[in-house]
């Protein structure tokens, strides 16, 4: 069952549905949480007090659940009783739209009144406890959840981190310090807690600096999914179902002998109630989001006035993927208007896949260590891998002859050979396609494709050493081998058109290697009826020939 996490600021219930729509547009999800007091209430709530349909944020909210077929867990929103009182209530609803749990928090804050009954609902794959803020540290919240044998519990919490505001100013370092040490403890309070009965536990925080530390986590028996930082994010996760905690356990895991047990206990006295303990190894999976991904959880992009009474997704039309084809690419920028070029896509094949994203692991000259996330749309991440946290960024439009890595003299795409396409255009559609490490650690090369040629930067760190580019004219073509036709078929050709015009003949890298300043190793896919092939690049004269590389 694949969950999807919101570690968001409080929102408006219309921008709550906007970032609904824009992260499970193309993505199916199971179930979907905010964390504890993500979504302000509409002026209804407070003049109604009452969470029901009649309130056009849980009318709107469970339409959603409904045409996505899901269940949204909306951490909590603060409700009056008909007693008068104020209670921070869970909303949780179906699969069908309806309300199955409204969970008052039992630890309430300071003015407001506590629930008296534990927060569960069922699944298809069994129970899901709620636990609100706090009390997830607290062993009496725990007892009636665990009796009821959940595979999953969920915990949205609002909770500023720990620290001084100042100290955190003058001393950035404590700050990351103290994020991490955020999990470590949650990770340990869980442990303890689900000892008697394994299950998984999935915290949805808020960002840090807007009410929340940030620490949004999946905690398992074998592993520990971590929140890529402790900015707004996105973070994707698939619950391991109970019958499956056992058989995922990495190997080393054993059952401790009474020695080992009393010295364990040095640091969870829980240990000391139970007569068998297990324990080994467990994986730390710690996600990364690049900066465009996080910045959209604030954007508003979308019109949420579309979530209506439409077909489920069991109901859609039959022609509704061509209609939603042909409306990315009018987002997208795929077709410009005034011109005939459009982007081309990028076929797919062994080594074609589509990836939205490339990583590289290079080593700054300070021993600093990083992944370079390169994306699809030429935008660039510098992640530090200790820190878990945005080094740098960088984009490669910045690099168009003349800004950075060369001159339009140097750069024959610069000088626009297409004629009426013009410079921003050709750079409107980059499409980065493969990415490789250089012979130093702190060196590589990222390969991009435009519809008139192959784009190349060698970067050192974070700056741009050298600028190729190689228009598909350049590339050799008259001894690139195609194909054999199959016997008894029409003898055709890629490089000609019905009318005897030769064809516009293109290749995309897909993968690439620096061997030094001057040479490249590249895997070119073209297209037509011509196989891949190994391609060893001459960046100071910006020619290539064919390589045997088996």
């Amino acid at each position: 069952m694949r969950v999807i996490v919101f570690q968001a600021p409080k929102l408006t219930y219309v921008q709550a549905i906007e970032l609904l729509l824009r992260e499970t547009k193309e993505l199916i999800v199971d179930i979907a949480v905010l964390p504890e007091n993500a979504v302000e209430h509409p002026p209804q709530v407070t003049d109604q007090g009452e969470l029901n349909k009649d309130n056009v944020a849980i009318m709107l909210i469970s339409r959603f659940a409904r045409q996505k077929r899901m269940y949204i867990v909306l951490g909590s929103l603060e409700e009056k009783g008909q007693d008068g009182r104020i209670y921070d209530t869970c909303v949780v609803f179906d699969r069908s739209g309806e309300i199955i749990m409204r969970y008052r928090k039992q630890t309430p804050d300071l003015g407001k009144a506590a629930g008296t009954v534990p927060g569960l609902f069922s699944t298809e794959l069994g129970p899901v406890g709620v636990l609100l803020g706090i009390e997830a540290e607290e062993e009496i919240r725990w007892a009636p959840i665990i009796a009821a044998s959940p595979w999953l519990v969920l915990n949205p919490v609002n909770a500023p981190l720990r620290m001084d505001s100042a100290l955190a100013k003058a001393h950035p370092e404590l700050q990351v310090s103290a994020w991490h040490q955020g999990f470590q403890r949650m990770q340990s309070i869980v442990e303890s807690k689900t000892r008697a009965h394994p299950c998984c536990f999935l915290r949805a925080d808020a960002p840090l600096r807007m009410g929340g530390a940030g620490t949004s986590m999946l905690v398992e028996p074998h592993r520990s999914v971590l929140a890529p930082g402790w900015g707004p994010a996105a973070i994707v996760a698939e619950p391991t179902p109970s019958a499956e905690l056992t058989i995922r356990r990495p190997p080393g895991w054993r059952e401790l002998d009474v020695d080992e047990i009393i010295k364990a206990a040095n640091h969870d006295r829980d240990l000391l109630k139970y007569e068998e303990v297990e324990m080994g190894p467990r994986y730390l999976v710690w996600t990364m989001q690049t900066p465009s991904s996080s910045h959209e959880i604030l954007t508003k992009k979308v019109d949420w006035s579309d979530v209506r009474e439409q077909p489920t997704l069991a109901e859609e039309p039959k022609d509704s993927g061509k209609d939603h084809e042909q409306q990315e690419a009018s987002n997208s920028g795929r077709q410009l208007v005034g011109t005939d070029v459009v982007k081309e896509p990028i076929p797919e094949s062994v080594m074609g896949r589509e990836a939205s994203c490339y990583l590289l692991p290079i080593t700054t000259r300070d021993g600093r260590n990083l992944y370079v996330a390169t994306e699809r749309s030429a935008a660039m991440t510098f992640w530090d891998v200790r820190q878990k946290r945005e080094w740098r960024s960088y984009s490669l439009i910045n690099s168009v002859g003349g800004k950075s890595g060369g001159t339009k003299d140097s750069d024959p795409l610069a000088r626009d050979p297409g004629g009426g396409l013009g410079l921003d255009n050709l750079w409107r559609l980059l499409t980065v396609t493969a990415t490789g490490l250089g012979p130093l650690p702190f060196q590589f090369i990222v390969a991009a494709s435009t519809p008139l040629g192959i784009i190349l930067r060698i970067f050192d760190e974070a700056t741009v050493l050298q600028g190729i580019s190689l228009p598909f004219e350049s590339l050799p073509w008259d001894r690139w081998e195609k194909f054999p036709e199959p016997e008894g078929s029409l003898d055709s050709s890629d490089d000609e058109l019905e009318d005897g015009q030769p064809a516009k003949l293109s290749a995309h890298i897909r993968a690439i290697f620096l061997v030094d300043s001057t040479t490249a190793l590249a895997v070119a896919e073209p297209s037509g009826d011509r196989p891949e092939a190994a391609l060893l690049l001459n960046l100071e004269t910006g020619t290539s020939e064919f390589m045997d590389i088996y």
